[in-house]
């Protein structure tokens, strides 16, 4: 076996690892990628952000969690991001910026940078996220969830109307967009968006990890009754818990990995086993592999830069790169 092919097992440390990403707080972790690119070339316009907004407080030096592994001539650092802040919120340190400088190849969950994603975003929501059957998504819910939905989008200041042409799915991506523009967010500079545009400006290479549209096209597959559970699930935690938004990006500016469990992991977290696997487990699987190929053939500074969810919990790419034989080390800040 080649140098590049031995790895040292380690044992999984569950007490560290116990988070995982769950499809909570205004969609903000799983949808994160689907959310920027809708906003990009939004379906529906939100309201503008009330300017009374309370920010969530930031510590004094932001230091959201960053793990290492490596091999004998390759080293990946891992870092997860928050979906959306509220403008100007800091979130860098002088340790990511050194890394994004200095980094050979940058990955993403999907490169917003790439001048065919809008086209491909909006030939995807046409086809994939349109009622095209004459009925509408008021009547695939009926009369009770009907209702519910309506309140709840009326008090994001969306009537029914202006969803109910929507597959279930979009229609969840869309309330999780208008939430977070409605508490304030920043989605024209979510650190994404940022960490793409500057990689791309410094001519750093970039690879995605999945295309434009494929989270969607994920979300389009799942059958009706399992998109009409994710929708309603997604409305009731807008509706239920409006500050969990600003509870988890404090909790992940500080690198607060124990709070961000309570958060993300919690009982109900997930709509379905099914959307947990689909829209978390399987991809976590694809990107474990996509990873370990860019260890073995690549060298120099690896850049991983995806959703903080994916990298704790028992189906985290933390735990998988682990179970693989990786040691995978959590970074000092």
């Amino acid at each position: 076996m080649s140098r590049k092919g031995r790895r040292r097992r380690v044992a999984i440390d569950e007490h560290n690892l116990e988070m995982i990403m769950v499809l909570k707080a205004s969609l903000t972790a799983a949808l994160g990628t689907a959310c920027a690119l809708l906003v990009a070339t939004p379906v529906l316009a939100g309201e503008p952000a009330s300017t009374d907004q309370v920010e969530a407080p930031e510590p004094a030096m932001p230091q959201p969690a960053l793990w290492t592994l490596r091999d004998e001539d390759t080293v990946v650092h891992l870092f997860g991001y928050a979906s959306a802040l509220p403008p100007g919120a800091a979130w860098r340190s002088p340790g990511f910026d050194d890394l994004l400088a200095h980094a050979d190849i940058v990955v993403l969950e999907s490169n917003s940078t790439d001048p065919a994603a809008a086209s491909e975003v909006q030939s995807t929501v046409r086809s994939l996220g349109i009622i095209a059957d004459g009925t509408t998504l008021s009547q695939k819910l009926g009369e009770a969830q009907a209702e519910e939905l309506a309140a709840i989008a009326a008090g994001l200041g969306l009537p029914i109307a202006a969803l109910d042409r929507l597959r279930p799915w979009l229609a969840a991506v869309q309330l999780g967009v208008v939430a977070a523009q409605r508490q304030g967010d920043d989605l024209a500079n979510t650190p994404a968006t940022v960490i793409a545009s500057e990689a791309a400006a410094n001519g750093t290479e970039l690879v995605a990890l999945e295309g434009p549209t494929d989270l969607m096209r994920r979300m389009a597959s799942l059958p009706d009754d399992e998109q009409v559970s994710f929708l309603m699930h997604a409305a009731r935690t807008i509706r239920d818990d409006p500050d969990q938004s600003a509870r988890t990006n404090a909790a992940w500016l500080a690198g607060d990995v124990a709070s961000l469990a309570g958060i993300f992991h919690g009982d109900g977290a997930w709509s379905s086993k099914a959307v947990y696997d689909l829209m978390l487990v399987s991809r976590n699987v694809a990107w474990r592999q996509q990873i370990e190929t860019l260890l073995e053939s690549r060298t120099g500074s690896i850049l991983v830069t995806i959703g903080a969810g994916h990298l704790a919990g028992p189906d985290s790419l933390v735990t998988m790169l682990t179970a693989a034989g990786w040691d995978v080390e959590r970074e000092a800040p």
